[in-house]
């Protein structure tokens, strides 16, 4: 009898030796989470969304790990109508919680495109060099702007002083053609006076009669026109 006990005793524990353990029962917390970001991707996925579903869903389907689905909710929000920009700033930082620098630091790189806004392009370069520096990137230099050399205007030459001279050769050759009928070319002479002296008062008064008809042209004494 003691034996067969024994025998027994020993095939139990045999038995028991070689039984694989029962799984660990999976801890409710992580459970209960699992559950959530599947139910916030699904509810992100579907066609109804608002907003703040996508975003929820986004950060959802990154953690856990369905990265196609967190791609096609961010082109979603991106291809939403909106004035205001401040969507990218919040899908940026959701990428940089998340630990995906790279993705962060391009989407706050568009909104800085499109921001106009002074105070939000601040805020935008402060996200953009806090993400260049988690990578290990250098800050892009700013451009120098040319230094603008002004150049001194020119002073205009003062006009030199007409030689009287020629101002009263060109005056009796206008003279002696109006005296011979030929006005055309005393015309010319009276011109050529006024423009080397346009202040010249005998060549203008000459010019004035010149516009009369040749037969109530008074040429005075000697041909004279004046």
């Amino acid at each position: 009898m003691k034996s067969f006990l024994a025998a027994a005793l020993l095939g139990l524990l045999a038995a028991c030796a070689h039984k694989k353990p029962d799984a660990p029962p999976p801890e409710p917390a992580k459970a209960v989470e699992s559950a959530a970001s599947q139910a916030a991707v699904s509810v992100a996925l579907s066609t109804s969304a608002s907003v703040q579903q996508l975003l929820t869903g986004i950060e959802a389907a990154y953690r856990a790990g369905r990265y196609d689905d967190g791609l096609k909710l961010v082109g979603r929000v991106m291809a939403l109508p909106r004035k205001d920009l401040s969507i990218y700033d919040r899908v940026g930082s959701i990428y940089y919680l998340l630990g995906r620098y790279g993705e962060a630091l391009s989407v706050w790189e568009q909104a800085l495109k499109l921001e106009k806004r002074k105070a939000r392009r601040q805020e935008l370069q402060d996200s953009i060099s806090m993400a260049r520096r988690t990578l290990g990137l250098p800050e892009p230099e700013e451009p120098k702007t040319p230094k603008v050399v002004l150049k001194p205007k020119k002073r205009p030459k003062p006009k030199a002083r007409p030689d009287p001279k020629l101002v009263e050769e060109l005056y009796d050759q206008g003279v002696a053609h109006y005296a011979k009928g030929e006005y055309l070319q005393a015309a010319s002479d009276f011109y050529a006076v006024l423009d080397l002296d346009p202040e010249h008062a005998l060549a203008k008064s000459a010019l004035a009669r010149l516009k009369l008809k040749p037969g109530a042209v008074d040429t005075g004494k000697n041909g004279n026109p004046l």
